[in-house]
């Protein structure tokens, strides 16, 4: 974090915390806001109060929280999921115009690996109830 690097830096002498109003719990983003933009702190780590916006970790922060939260570290370890979760693979048939054949696939997955096209340009079409031939060649 660029506050921790620049307290090592600079010394803690160099630096101060205070209280700058006390406010109901209420107003506390709306305040917070307002001194935000008054004494624009160099060090904030978010743009916008009560949101994570505008706060990026870099790539060595990412590997670490990724690492700590793998295999039994991940609070979801050993639980199955419960019956029936997850997106149910969506079998599909398509019509290629160019050689008159019907294929079955057992997935969107499975379709867009074999005609080579993005598994969410399938899902969109599909979902937009689209009529025309995908790419003038393919259709549902």
């Amino acid at each position: 974090m660029r506050i921790c690097k620049a307290l090592l830096k600079y010394g803690y002498s160099n630096f101060c915390l205070e209280i700058l109003e006390y406010c109901d719990q209420t107003e506390l983003l709306t305040r917070e806001k307002y001194y935000f933009e008054l004494l624009k702190p160099e060090y904030n780590l978010c743009e916008e109060p009560g949101s994570t916006l505008g706060k990026n970790h870099s790539k060595e922060t990412k590997i670490k929280m990724s690492a700590a939260r793998k295999g039994e570290k991940n609070p979801m370890f050993g639980i199955p999921k419960p019956v029936g979760s997850g997106n149910l693979a969506k079998a599909i048939e398509v019509l290629d115009k160019k050689t008159n054949e019907i294929s079955h696939y057992n997935s969107i997955n499975e379709a867009a690996l074999a005609l080579n096209i993005r598994q969410t340009s399938i899902s969109q079409y599909l979902s937009r109830g689209q009529k025309k031939a995908y790419k003038g060649r393919f259709l549902q």
